[in-house]
C-alpha cells in the first residue's frame, strides 16, 4: 500500500509491468475507472501514473477488510441476512456501473472487497467493457468460468449472439450461491486472448 506523507491517508497500489501487459487493456481499465469516479460500492481510482522501468501504478482506494472470498474461507457460509446484505450492496454498485454504460464481466467473491466497516466494494475492472447505447456489441468470452453467464459462453468469441450487462446479474446469483454454500471457486479466469 501507499501512504500520503502529509496526512497519513492509506491507499492500495496496483503496479502493472507494462512489458508483460497489453497497453490498450491497461489504458481501457484506467479510462473506465476514471469515468466511474467515486461511488460507495466501487474501489475507486485515486490516481494513475507511470514509474521508471516501464511500470504503471494505479493508486486505489484501500479496502482493509480484505476479500469476501477470504471471509467465506475463514468463517464459512454466510447467514441469509448477511448474504442478502452483501448482494444488496453489490447490486447498488452494479446499478451504478450499468447506468454508466459499463459491464464488469468478472464478478466473483475474490473481486468483492470489504472496508474496515464492512462496506462491500466492487474491484478489478480489468475485464470490464463498455455497454449500452453507442457501445459495440460484446461478443468476447471473458470472466471466471464458475461465475460466467450462459450468454457469455454462447457468445463464443464472436460466433454467437452478443450479450449485455445482464451477464453481471447471473454472476451475482452465483456469488449468492457461494455466500450461502461457502463454495470455494478454483475456476480459472478466461480471456479471449489466453490459452487457459
Amino acid at each position: 500500500f501507499a501512504v500520503v506523507k502529509s496526512d497519513g491517508e492509506r491507499f492500495a497500489m496496483k503496479l502493472i509491468d507494462m512489458k508483460l501487459s497489453d497497453t490498450e487493456e491497461v489504458e481501457h481499465e484506467r479510462k473506465i475507472l476514471t469515468m466511474l469516479g467515486l461511488h460507495r460500492h466501487i474501489v475507486c481510482l485515486a490516481d494513475a501514473f507511470d514509474l521508471p522501468g516501464g511500470t504503471t501504478a494505479f493508486v486505489m482506494e484501500l479496502a482493509e477488510g480484505g476479500e469476501v472470498f477470504d471471509k467465506i474461507g475463514k468463517d464459512g457460509p454466510f447467514s441469509e441476512a448477511n448474504a442478502a446484505d452483501v448482494v444488496r450492496q453489490v447490486a447498488l454498485g452494479l446499478a451504478f456501473i450499468h447506468t454508466a454504460g459499463v459491464v464488469h464481466r468478472d464478478l466473483k467473491p475474490e473481486n468483492l472487497l470489504l472496508t474496515s466497516k464492512g462496506i462491500v466494494k466492487l474491484a478489478d475492472f480489468g475485464l470490464a467493457e463498455w455497454c449500452g447505447k453507442g457501445a459495440k456489441p460484446i461478443t468476447e468470452i471473458a470472466g471466471t468460468a464458475a461465475y460466467m453467464a450462459p450468454e457469455v459462453v454462447l457468445a463464443d468469441d464472436g460466433e454467437g449472439p452478443p450479450y449485455t450487462e445482464t451477464a453481471d446479474l447471473f454472476s451475482l446469483g452465483c456469488v449468492l450461491f457461494s455466500l450461502l454454500g461457502a463454495c470455494k471457486s478454483t475456476a480459472i479466469t478466461l480471456r479471449a486472448d489466453s490459452q487457459t
